[in-house]
């Protein structure tokens, strides 16, 4: 599931020179088709480990999600938040904002989920 990270440095640095050679960015999916539209859009924990432990935690991402997505006109339809990822099913009107919707609910929560933890610098 990990092969990048099996990689050794050089063969990483040439795998991201590659993707962006081809116009990709250099550690996420391509997005080539961007119009308005529903989208199924996924994030998960690193590694997929298991940080979304309890209800509080989940019900507190959720809130976050559409806090988020809501006060930017978004429209979301379905969601399912589970123990190490989730998916929403979202009508997006503008694929620009996403990258910082998702930096706003990813850093925060990761912030305080890592202090909770006690596992400061964990990578969530």
């Amino acid at each position: 599931m990990y092969e990048y990270h099996k990689l050794s440095l050089q063969e990483r640095r040439e795998l991201v020179n590659q993707r962006l050679e081809r116009g990709f960015p250099p550690h996420s999916p391509p997005h080539p088709i961007q119009i308005e539209t529903f989208y199924l859009l996924t994030a998960a924990c690193y590694r997929h480990q298991s940080i979304l432990t309890t209800s509080s935690r989940r019900q507190q991402l959720l809130n976050l999600i559409f806090e988020q997505f809501i006060n930017r006109g978004f429209e979301i339809t379905a969601w399912a938040i589970l123990m190490n990822h989730y998916h929403l099913l979202v009508y997006v009107h503008d694929f620009q904002q996403l990258g910082s919707i998702f930096q706003k609910i990813h850093g925060s929560t990761s912030y305080q989920w890592n202090l909770e933890d006690k596992q400061r610098g964990r990578k969530v």
